[in-house]
């Protein structure tokens, strides 16, 4: 529960920027907080999944443990606050 509402708070946090962004000048501003609102719930969902134990719930073995369902959301949303940052 304390990851969704951390990620909630963010979204709001990221809301009004993205509203100043989109709609006072050109459309550049408004990128960085549209990719930091994507990534939050995905990342919000990879820690939920770290740390609860949902992704060692499935046995997967290898490198390729990465690439599945609980654990690439982590990756999905580190990825999307990246590009948040970079747009920045």
């Amino acid at each position: 529960m304390l990851f969704g509402v951390v990620a909630g708070l963010g979204e709001l946090m990221m809301a009004r920027s993205l509203l100043d962004g989109a709609f006072d000048g050109p459309a550049g501003p408004a990128l960085a907080p549209l990719l930091a609102m994507l990534g939050l719930p995905f990342l919000a969902l990879g820690l939920y999944a770290v740390t609860t134990g949902a992704a060692t719930a499935v046995q997967f073995q290898g490198p390729r443990v990465w690439l599945r369902t609980p654990l690439v959301y982590l990756l999905v949303g580190l990825g999307l606050l990246l590009a948040a940052g970079t747009a920045a």
